[in-house]
């Protein structure tokens, strides 16, 4: 290399230096970009576009990619609603829709809900909130409270709550309250709390004891609901530990261990019958086996039954149903 050339590279690369620092003082410093007025809050869009231009040419990139997302669905759905075969149809739209919300499913479920609603159109809507809730649960509870004609939706909330009382039936019912609606709020509570005491009984019970937040008529059927899990594979393995349970639950619980057990072995069960102790328990119990037996056996021991039962009211219903069949 000639000195006429290294002296050449070494001006190139000091003017190169001198244009990098000018560069380097020019770019705004990170304290001069706006931020958050409130921790965890993020900077506006506009801001940011205003601050740095690289980042404007880069959100303007993601928008045109959004938009064209959206008009692509749009295109392929609005285009598959002509398909005269009914089948075919609502097999192409509710693809799309499936696809769609994944994608942005405010945008797709904005578009669902300002068509003419109709039976079809409602199916759509069904499907995208079952792939949503399938896809991100979360979200899917968010989105069914952001929009009053989701909350308000009985089925969908029924769905949603369905699938997260699996996963936290605390959560769950945090998020039931948002519901307020009271008809689909009372409905949904029943649905939680059914679904939840098929996978932990136990564990519903004493929510439901220790709150007084349940409806009336929701924890009656939610006890009933819980007796039946616990015995409804061995009744027989409940009896020993019967009294062990929670009081409330012991009566629906008597009723249901009677119901369900083995007919061949039914002297075992009259003798676990007897020896239960007088009061609301053994009178369902024993109404229990009247309704499992019949109250057409006009045995001596079903009078001796009836007799037993100390609840006056429910002792004149069995004995009229006796006597009705064994005149």
């Amino acid at each position: 290399m000639t000195k006429k050339n290294l002296l050449l590279i070494m001006a190139v690369l000091a003017g190169l230096s001198i244009y990098y620092v000018n560069i380097q003082k020019n770019l705004p410093s990170v304290s001069d970009l706006p931020t958050p007025k409130n921790k965890g809050e993020q900077a506006s869009t506009a801001s940011i576009i205003n601050s740095a231009d690289l980042d404007n040419l880069e959100l303007k990139q993601v928008t045109i990619s959004q938009d064209e997302v959206q008009a692509n669905y749009l295109f392929s759905i609005e285009k598959s609603l002509r398909l005269k075969n009914e089948q075919e149809r609502i097999n192409q739209v509710s693809h799309y829709i499936v696809k769609w919300i994944e994608q942005d499913p405010y945008f797709c479920l904005s578009w669902l809900l300002s068509q003419p609603q109709n039976t079809e159109i409602s199916l759509y809507t069904n499907k995208a909130i079952q792939a949503l809730i399938v896809f991100d649960l979360d979200r899917s509870g968010q989105v069914i409270l952001d929009f009053e004609q989701l909350r308000t939706n009985q089925s969908l909330v029924n769905e949603y709550i369905t699938a997260a009382v699996k996963i936290d039936p605390y959560a769950t019912l945090e998020w039931l309250h948002y519901i307020d609606n009271r008809q689909v709020y009372k409905d949904a509570e029943l649905v939680l709390l059914q679904t939840w005491a098929n996978q932990s009984p136990l564990n519903m019970l004493d929510y439901v004891i220790a709150t007084d937040e349940i409806s009336a008529s929701s924890r009656q059927q939610a006890l009933t609901h819980a007796a039946l899990q616990l015995s409804k594979n061995k009744p027989q393995n409940l009896v020993d530990d019967f009294y062990s349970y929670p009081q409330e639950v012991q009566p629906n619980l008597a009723y249901s261990i009677v119901s369900q057990w083995p007919a061949q072995n039914l002297d075992e069960l009259l003798e676990w019958l007897y020896l239960l102790d007088e009061g609301d328990v053994k009178d369902q119990a024993i109404r229990s086996y009247i309704d499992y037996v019949g109250v057409e056996n006009p045995s001596s021991q079903m009078r001796y039954l009836i007799d037993k039962v100390k609840n006056s009211s429910e002792r004149k219903a069995l004995k009229a149903r006796f006597i009705a069949f064994n005149v």
